[in-house]
């Protein structure tokens, strides 16, 4: 009788951990290995609502996304619109299911410069300009959105060859250092033919190497499943857990059999 409440409270503890590693892996499959992180909006004849200033963000790090206009133009406050939208999640990103990413100061989206044929602009960030799109969910940053209640770009000023918009991001990835990585993505001027996209990706001579400790190969399945939360590996927690089942099992077996 006491053999049987022991096996029974082995395998609830390996249901809880299989419990556990299925909860794990779901959360954080939530999170991407890359981000896209998009220039849109309009000024002057220029406009672009899709995809065609876009950089690709992999890593923390520095990044920059120009866009050259097709031709020479001018714009002012009453007439430019523009933001970075990206598709990262900041629920995702959240501490908690009643915050998000930006609130609990996770995520860090900073623009380091807006430059016009390489004249530095006039750019102080605004409180609310760091926020969620139309869809409620994925991060915007406001560059100049009267719409939004942003200005944060001065937007008078004419174009002639191309706007580079230079930011930093911090948060996304665990396993990257904010100054590892500075890519540069360059879009060519509009033509019938479509646009082309030229990204370069420069590494630091330094960087960041992160160990993991595989979880113990013996002990009890409360250890396994530590183990497991602490390295991340909650599937070798849930191995751990079933051996240990079928140890007592074949344990009991002996017992009936002397």
């Amino acid at each position: 009788m006491k053999m049987n409440k022991i096996l029974a409270a082995m395998a609830a503890s390996a249901i809880s951990v299989s419990a556990f590693a299925a909860m794990n892996l779901s959360a954080s499959a939530e999170k991407k290995d890359s981000y896209k992180f998009a220039l849109r909006g309009q000024f002057g004849t220029e406009n672009d609502w899709g995809d065609g200033h876009t950089v690709t963000v992999d890593k923390n790090g520095t990044y920059s996304i120009e866009w050259a206009v097709s031709q020479a133009t001018e714009t002012n406050n009453e007439d430019i619109i523009l933001f970075i939208d990206t598709d990262v999640n900041i629920y995702d990103y959240a501490a908690n299911e009643n915050s998000d990413g930006i609130t609990d100061g996770v995520i860090k989206f900073a623009i380091d410069s807006v430059t016009v044929d390489g004249v530095a602009q006039s750019y102080t960030f605004s409180e609310g300009s760091l926020r969620t799109d139309d869809g409620g969910s994925n991060m915007r940053l406001n560059l100049n959105n009267r719409f939004q209640g942003n200005v944060d770009l001065d937007g008078n000023f004419a174009v002639e060859d191309k706007i580079v918009v230079t930011f930093t991001v911090d948060g996304l990835f665990e396993n990257a250092d904010a100054e590892d990585t500075t890519t540069t993505t360059t879009t060519a001027p509009a033509a019938a033919a479509g646009t082309t996209t030229t990204t370069t990706t420069a590494a630091a001579a330094g960087g960041t190497t992160t160990t993991k400790a595989a979880a113990a190969a013996a002990g009890t399945t409360t250890a396994a499943a530590q183990a497991a939360a602490a390295t991340g590996d909650a599937g070798v927690g849930v191995v751990v857990a079933a051996v240990a089942v079928a140890g007592a099992a074949a344990y009991v077996s002996r017992k009936k059999n002397d």
